[in-house]
């Protein structure tokens, strides 16, 4: 198997991207299996926790309780982890499969959105020298005439 080098601008262009990815996208600080809910509990950086039922999650449907229990999350927690059963889920697409399509789009939308950066500030300040957004126009309703007609 050949050895892939990276070079340094490549190895920087990852960490940027990794740092993006930590501040846009949700993240875990614990998950665990509740075995009376039969649930895995996630408890997300921000501190908010929710719990997905196992039977959502296809990759593990099928495992039993001491399997279920061994849950784990990757490193910088953007996935579950079970080692004995060899699978990975994505917490974003695990969140966005629980919460719905359009919810959990809508819900993860507003990481991306949150997200503070130099490009987005210098952006911010050279739309604020062009006058900022402008206005909102509103709305025209057509007018109704009334036709003149000649009374006899």
């Amino acid at each position: 198997m050949a050895k892939t080098i990276l070079s340094d601008s490549a190895i920087r262009a990852a960490r940027r991207n990794g740092a993006k990815a930590r501040s846009t996208e949700p993240r875990a600080i614990a998950a665990q299996y509740d075995h009376a809910r039969d649930q895995i509990m996630i408890t997300l950086r921000g501190g908010a926790a929710i719990g997905i039922p196992v039977s959502a999650i296809d990759e593990v449907a099928g495992a039993g309780r001491k399997q279920l229990t061994r849950v784990a999350l990757t490193p910088i927690g953007d996935a579950l982890h079970w080692d004995d059963l060899d699978v990975d889920v994505s917490l974003p697409g695990l969140l966005q499969d629980a919460l719905g399509a359009s919810l959990g789009a809508s819900i993860l939308g507003k990481f991306g959105g949150s997200a503070k950066s130099l490009a987005k500030a210098a952006s911010a300040k050279v739309n604020g020298a062009k006058g900022g957004r402008p206005a909102k126009k509103p709305a025209t309703v057509p007018s109704k005439r009334r036709r003149a007609t000649n009374a006899l």
